[in-house]
C-alpha cells in the first residue's frame, strides 16, 4: 500500500523466519542475517581503521553471532514452553 502510494521507495518483502521442530532455520532466516551484516559493514563506526580489524573478518563474525543469538533465543523460548507445560527437564 505505501508503496503504490509513493510513501515507500521499495516495495515491502515479507520474510518467513521458519524453524523446524529440530532448530533447523529457514533460508529467510540468512537473507535476514545477510542483509544485517551488509548494514553493519557499510557502518562507518565499524571500519577497519576503528575496529584494527578487516571487514570480511568481522563479517564473518557478525554474521555467527547472529546465527548464535537466534538459535540461543529458540532454545530458550522452546524451553519455557516446555517448562510451562509441566516437563521436567532437569531429569530426563
Amino acid at each position: 500500500m505505501q508503496f503504490h502510494d509513493k510513501i515507500r521507495p521499495t516495495n515491502v518483502e515479507f520474510l518467513v523466519l521458519g524453524v523446524t521442530h529440530l532448530g533447523e532455520m529457514g533460508g529467510d532466516f540468512f537473507t535476514l542475517i545477510e542483509r544485517v551484516v551488509a548494514d553493519y559493514k557499510n557502518n562507518p563506526m565499524y571500519a577497519p581503521e576503528n575496529t584494527g580489524f578487516t571487514k570480511p573478518r568481522m563479517a564473518a563474525a557478525f554474521r555467527a553471532t547472529c546465527k548464535d543469538v537466534i538459535a540461543c533465543a529458540l532454545v530458550h523460548g522452546v524451553g519455557r514452553k516446555m517448562s510451562t507445560a509441566g516437563v521436567d527437564m532437569w531429569t530426563k
